[in-house]
């Protein structure tokens, strides 16, 4: 019930039915898929696989997700692999304003449901986890964020997958439910087929071991608007290509000066420049 009441090899129905799980294990998960959820798979990773960016990526499979399955409100969060302290810093998001976005990462992102302990296990052993199968498990912090955050934007419930590309950044796609609704087997068996061809695209689309880290000082929100504000791009187009509002994109750049101890656009660009980060995949 609901709480609230780059590119690998091709793609084809064999390699969505076969194999190991690409967290450890026998696949023995959710039962088969009909046919037809099997086309929508692969027009799902059809969607997606022309991405050349990690956040063309993103957005493209949450709107594959919502065209093909009709998964109209989800989020696809960058983070550490499920351990204690690695939280969600980064997303995008689709289907509620990115207002949500914004005070999720402010204010909520330390106190997931999905970051408790529970969940966690639940991600590491299986790759997916429902907010109804741990709930009773969280601490009395995480309740507080299903009830003053989740059920307050109108989620009844959530389940996430975790894609854990064996890079320094994880993909966590979680679709959500809104109240009345709930998530079924089949809703966890497309996610099953979907998990290791995604978990595969976006590790080809993240920075490889061993390359330099983004500034610890900013958010990865924050490190994408300063790079695209190094490369010349106004708040409009900045906003445009990160689906983001205006106001959100001033915000970041606020924050991005704020943090380098720069007073200007013009100082962040030659700034950028001179460390070599303008050659990062944003």
């Amino acid at each position: 019930m609901p709480v609230a009441d780059r590119h690998g090899p091709s793609l084809h129905r064999g390699a969505l039915n076969a194999g190991t799980r690409p967290n450890g294990g026998p696949r023995n998960g959710p039962g088969e898929l009909s046919a037809g959820d099997y086309r929508r798979v692969l027009a799902v990773l059809e969607a997606v696989e022309p991405a050349r960016s990690q956040l063309e990526f993103r957005a493209a499979t949450l709107g594959a997700l919502d065209e093909h399955f009709g998964y109209r409100e989800s989020v696809f969060i960058l983070g550490g692999a499920p351990a204690p302290g690695n939280l969600a810093h980064d997303g995008v998001l689709h289907g509620f304003p990115h207002r949500h976005l914004d005070e999720y990462l402010e204010r909520w992102a330390s106190k997931d449901a999905a970051a408790s302990p529970a969940a966690q296990v639940q991600l590491r052993n299986t790759g997916s986890a429902a907010l109804e199968d741990y709930y009773d498990l969280l601490e009395p912090e995480r309740r507080h964020y299903v009830e003053a955050f989740l059920l307050r934007v109108g989620i009844g419930t959530e389940i996430t997958t975790w894609l854990n590309t064996s890079r320094a950044e994880h993909g966590f796609l979680t679709l959500f439910a809104l109240k009345g609704r709930e998530f079924g087997d089949v809703d966890r068996a497309r996610l099953f087929a979907l998990q290791p061809h995604l978990q595969q695209l976006l590790a080809h689309l993240l920075p490889p071991a061993g390359a330099p880290p983004r500034d610890s000082r900013l958010s990865q929100r924050e490190h994408e608007v300063a790079s695209l504000v190094a490369k010349g791009l106004h708040n409009r187009q900045i906003a445009v290509m990160l689906q983001i509002g205006e106001d959100t994109v001033k915000k970041h750049v606020s924050r991005a000066l704020a943090k380098l101890d720069l007073r200007t656009r013009t100082e962040l660009a030659l700034a950028w420049g001179s460390t070599h980060q303008l050659s990062r995949d944003t």
